[in-house]
């Protein structure tokens, strides 16, 4: 009996562990939620077949089983979501990188001296060193001088509104 028991944890685990990494890589690697959704269907669909197999299968259990199962879904569910935040946070940190980076030669001449940008927006140089380090901004540095992407600029419109 305690080896039963033993492999239903280690089953559960793995699934579990399964799951995480499900919504985990769906997301990464899909970079969207439609995926997420599909396996979220796919699992309630599981569920719903188990509802099922307990009718035709438990005779006066029926109730007890229903929450079982239903308990189970959920958890597992709530694992997939688990995995897919990961990644979210995985995602946001793959881009505050890409927005860090030492520009060339040719890509800084495209862009704006973060004097001259901080001076159009009206704002302290600081303040628009910070936003371009955490990602905030489009740019990063070349040459020891920071520069920032033109499509920053508040449109004139709206900067004198």
């Amino acid at each position: 009996m305690e080896a039963v028991v033993g492999l239903i944890e280690d089953l559960l685990l793995h699934l579990f562990a399964a799951a995480f990494l499900l919504g985990l890589l769906l997301r990464l690697f899909t970079e969207s939620m439609r995926v997420l959704h599909w396996c979220l269907g796919g699992l309630s669909l599981l569920f719903a077949t188990g509802i099922i197999a307990g009718f035709v299968l438990s005779g006066g259990l029926l109730i007890f089983l229903l929450f079982q199962l239903l308990i189970f879904v959920l958890v597992l569910l709530f694992t997939v979501f688990a995995g897919a935040v990961c990644a979210i946070g995985i995602l946001r940190l793959r881009q505050l990188q890409g927005a860090r980076k030492t520009l060339d030669a040719a890509a800084a001449a495209e862009q704006l001296a973060v004097e001259e940008f901080a001076a159009l927006e009206g704002i302290e140089v600081e303040r628009a060193l910070a936003r371009i380090r955490s990602g905030y901004y489009k740019g990063g540095q070349h040459a020891g001088r920071w520069y920032v992407h033109r499509s920053e600029l508040t449109p004139r419109g709206d900067r004198d509104a």
